[in-house]
């Protein structure tokens, strides 16, 4: 204390936000909420809002290659009462009783042991702590980049393929919300090298990164990327406004634009009023008008 208590509060503006989004989108809760769990930031905000609710909540940990000692990270799974860093709580241990060594293929979840609160929730039963294995969630960051275009963290493809996996063998499952903690532009170099991707999932990937294509040409010739500065981005927006009205005419590249461009200034500090702008921009003086307020702005 109080560093558990400051992690689960920050990080819960994502849980309240999404329990606030679901309801005024369903009218209802979620049956289930489900988010990974590596040292457990990330899930803690999620559940905390829904802890007193009539709801389903399920932390998902890695079990990478298998069940055996060093094949995973699932402390709360497989682990016991320990202490580390400080703070006491289930772990991973060895023979001596020290952090014993863990894998999993998404690097922020190979942690031996997992934030107190989760310790605390899994012994008071209010949370249900399950597994998936790297296949698993491999399969769930190919499945989710081609179908929605959305490309994940490797860490939040387990929470995706949790849900997956309880939509095809639960008869009924009613509606889960699941936490996407992080997005994949991380990962993506290490599974190119070691998994390969699609045509699809390249395409429906360009959606939420208008670079992709270059950044990946880039990496098989160099074998690294440099991720487009600010100024890229916005040369390249108004570029792409002005191939989209040559093309569809103003009306339909006006409306079109909003969403494009909205990919652009994804993951851009300080990029609060140019997003507020390009949400009523419709003409070419109103997107460089908005696009001009990056100006200044380093990634």
């Amino acid at each position: 204390h109080p560093f558990p208590l400051m992690v689960r509060d920050f990080q819960s503006v994502v849980g309240i936000e999404a329990k606030d989004q679901f309801k005024e989108m369903t009218g209802l809760l979620p049956d289930v909420v489900c988010a990974c769990v590596g040292g457990g930031s990330n899930s803690a905000g999620m559940f905390i809002p829904f802890v007193n609710e009539p709801v389903e909540i399920v932390g998902v940990e890695p079990l990478g290659r298998g069940k055996g000692r060093g094949d995973h990270a699932a402390s709360i799974t497989y682990g016991s009462e320990g202490i580390m860093h400080g703070f006491n709580s289930l772990m991973l241990k060895d023979e001596k009783g020290e952090p014993d060594l863990v894998y999993s293929v998404a690097s922020g979840l190979d942690y031996p042991s997992v934030g107190p609160e989760h310790a605390f929730l899994h012994d008071l039963g209010r949370i249900k702590y399950d597994t998936i294995s790297d296949e698993e969630a491999l399969e769930a960051f190919y499945t989710l980049s081609r179908l929605e275009g959305i490309i994940p963290a490797i860490e939040s493809a387990h929470a995706v393929a949790y849900a997956m996996r309880l939509a095809r063998t639960t008869k009924k499952t009613g509606t889960i919300l699941v936490n996407l903690s992080g997005r994949g532009d991380k990962d993506m170099d290490y599974v190119i090298e070691k998994y390969g991707m699609d045509g699809v999932m390249f395409a429906r990937g360009a959606i939420g990164n208008p670079f992709i294509f270059k950044e990946t040409k880039s990496f098989f010739e160099k074998g690294q990327y440099t991720a487009p500065s600010v100024s890229d981005r916005i040369q390249t927006a108004i570029i792409h406004y002005r191939k989209m009205k040559e093309y569809y005419g103003e009306d339909i590249a006006g409306r079109e634009m909003r969403k494009h461009a909205m990919a652009y200034i994804k993951g851009i500090h300080g990029a609060s009023k140019c997003k507020k702008a390009l949400t009523g921009a419709f003409t070419e003086e109103d997107y460089i008008e908005a696009f001009s307020l990056l100006e200044g702005i380093s990634e």
